[in-house]
């Protein structure tokens, strides 16, 4: 026989509140409803891992108080809008790890008061709304490792309330230029781990919201520099590793005075020129390890005043000059390691700004050692006052040649001299 327990294991006392229980029934076991009075109180039902083909609606009948509903990993195919009648109060719904082929949102709409819904993990291929209808009470939706292969504006007319959107790992191509144009409200949207392409010129300009993006991991070529538009003000992080980009994508005003976090990694980008990063003024954490770095232009970074975190490990930088890390008065981590160095006096500036270890590549008398044990000399650095001053070589030939301009006019006035006095 069925077993059901409270799950915070508390005392059967009849002044406990309803949202002190929670009803689970084991795997493969019945019956699927409690015994005794208890059942009008549940706050929370778990029917997670059985066996159910479809939902037990006769188990959920007279829940006055239910709030969150469980029925994840079980073998349900359809769900109809019978199967949640009468369920008024419930707030968060999870139906993930099913068989669920197509939705049509009219299932939902007994659930006035729902928040959140989880179909992620199910042969979800499309949402169906009827006219007029759709989930605008709907905050959270999760939709991840599902078989969507399209976004669009008609899939999400319904859910015009969103602040969560979670479509990572499913079978996504393209993401149409209005798509997010219902869900205006969205804070967070994650379309990591599919097989995006390109984002067109005001993708997200409705977002004005929107404050963490995910687009990593997609195979994604191009960001149109409009894909933002005016909108994304709020923009907090952003995440584009293991892309295939070349560049640094250039996000527009506002999207990017407000980003702090972005991420890089794993693309092709070769350079980073002096506009490359000029508007991320309140970046706090920058990574673009494993790239194909080669050039960092001086004054690169000079705009990231409270950059703490910067990460360019595993690229191709062979020098940098000296002074490109100045402006950073904020930094707290640094990682360039596995790049090829090359350590002569050029590279000392790196040694001096930041404290990180650096491994040369070559000349071949310095493999392998690090830059802070490798002495001035080592580096073929010009030990006088004047060389070790940015300026101090120009200096020494300035005043080499004014004392030169000296001794001529000096032994001229003493030739003239002579030859007036005929001496």
């Amino acid at each position: 026989m069925g077993r059901w327990k409270n799950s915070k294991n508390l005392p059967n006392k009849a002044e406990n509140r309803p949202e002190d229980y929670s009803l689970q029934r084991e795997a493969g076991q019945s019956p699927l409803i409690p015994p005794g009075g208890r059942k009008s109180n549940l706050y929370s039902v778990h029917l997670a891992g059985n066996r159910l083909t479809t939902v037990p609606r006769r188990a959920l009948q007279d829940l006055p108080v239910l709030r969150h509903l469980h029925l994840q990993q079980n073998g349900i195919r359809a769900i109809s809008e019978d199967d949640f009648t009468g369920l008024l109060t419930l707030t968060q719904l999870d139906l993930s790890e099913n068989l669920i082929g197509e939705v049509d949102t009219s299932a939902f709409t007994p659930l006035s008061s729902l928040e959140v819904l989880n179909l992620s993990l199910n042969p979800l291929s499309q949402l169906r709304h009827r006219p007029d209808q759709g989930l605008p009470w709907l905050r959270r939706l999760y939709l991840q490792n599902t078989a969507i292969t399209d976004v669009t504006a008609e899939m999400l007319k319904g859910f015009s309330n969103l602040t969560d959107l979670e479509l990572g790992s499913c079978r996504i191509q393209s993401v149409a230029a209005d798509a997010f144009s219902p869900t205006p409200g969205l804070a967070y949207l994650g379309l990591r781990n599919n097989s995006i392409t390109n984002i067109a010129a005001g993708t997200f300009a409705p977002l004005s919201k929107l404050e963490t993006l995910h687009l990593d991991n997609n195979g994604l070529v191009g960001l149109d520099s409009g894909a933002f538009s005016q909108g994304s003000s709020r923009l907090r992080e952003l995440y584009l590793q293991n892309n295939v980009l070349a560049a640094v994508p250039d996000l527009g005003q506002p999207a990017s005075s407000r980003l702090q976090t972005l991420r890089l990694s794993k693309n092709v980008i070769t350079e980073l020129s002096s506009a490359s990063l000029s508007s991320l003024t309140d970046l706090v954490t920058l990574d673009i390890a494993d790239n194909k770095l080669s050039s960092i232009s001086q004054g690169a970074f000079d705009q990231l005043t409270n950059l703490k975190g910067l990460y360019l490990q595993n690229n191709e930088l062979t020098t940098i000059t000296g002074g490109s890390f100045e402006q950073l008065t904020s930094l707290e981590a640094v990682n360039v390691s596995g790049n090829p160095w090359r350590c002569d006096c050029n590279i000392r500036g790196l040694r001096d700004d930041i404290k990180t270890k650096v491994i040369c590549a070559s000349p071949a008398n310095l493999r392998g050692r690090s830059l802070d044990q490798v002495t001035p000399e080592d580096l073929g650095c010009d030990q006088s006052p004047d060389a070790t001053s940015p300026t101090g070589p120009r200096s020494t030939t300035c005043r080499a040649t004014f004392t030169m301009i000296l001794l001529v006019g000096a032994m001229l006035t003493h030739v003239m001299f002579l030859d007036l006095f005929c001496i």
